[in-house]
């Protein structure tokens, strides 16, 4: 698979613009991707900040499960038709913009794209350790994307 974040471009290297981010318009990137395995039946994306106190527990910012497997493009702010929205990790549906504490280090954000070949019998909200275990079977393919947002001092 090809995966291209609007976000996460080699125009801004990597970094992701303000109006993505909690400094600007909090608003969802655009993803575009091509070249799916075949038996696709459903994608997923995961957003999550990889750069918190416990590494090993990256912070999920936005999950979405079960979109229809002929979606090729997300368009910025939105969610495909029939697509479901997962719980992040503040407890709400949707996209949360990276906010970052101030300061100079550059913060990585992950978006993953994940083809599969099932569409998955979850309810809307359903958290991260859901998907994952109810995907854990049925994922076909994936790819990553990451970028980096430094939220300067003001």
């Amino acid at each position: 698979m090809r995966m291209r974040v609007e976000a996460f471009t080699q125009r801004y290297k990597s970094q992701i613009p303000e109006k993505y981010t909690c400094d600007g318009e909090s608003i969802s990137p655009g993803i575009i991707w091509d070249e799916v395995p075949e038996n696709t039946k459903s994608f997923a994306i995961i957003m999550e900040g990889m750069d918190t106190p416990d590494r090993s527990n990256p912070l999920v910012l936005w999950l979405v499960y079960n979109i229809p497997s002929d979606v090729r493009e997300i368009k910025t702010n939105t969610v495909p038709q029939g697509a479901q929205l997962g719980t992040n990790d503040f407890g709400e549906q949707g996209y949360r913009a990276p906010c970052p504490k101030p300061g100079p280090e550059h913060y990585r954000y992950s978006v993953q794209l994940y083809a599969l070949d099932t569409i998955l019998d979850l309810n809307e909200g359903a958290t991260l350790k859901d998907f994952l275990y109810a995907a854990k079977d049925h994922m076909l393919d994936q790819i990553e994307v990451i970028g980096t947002y430094e939220r300067y001092k003001k």
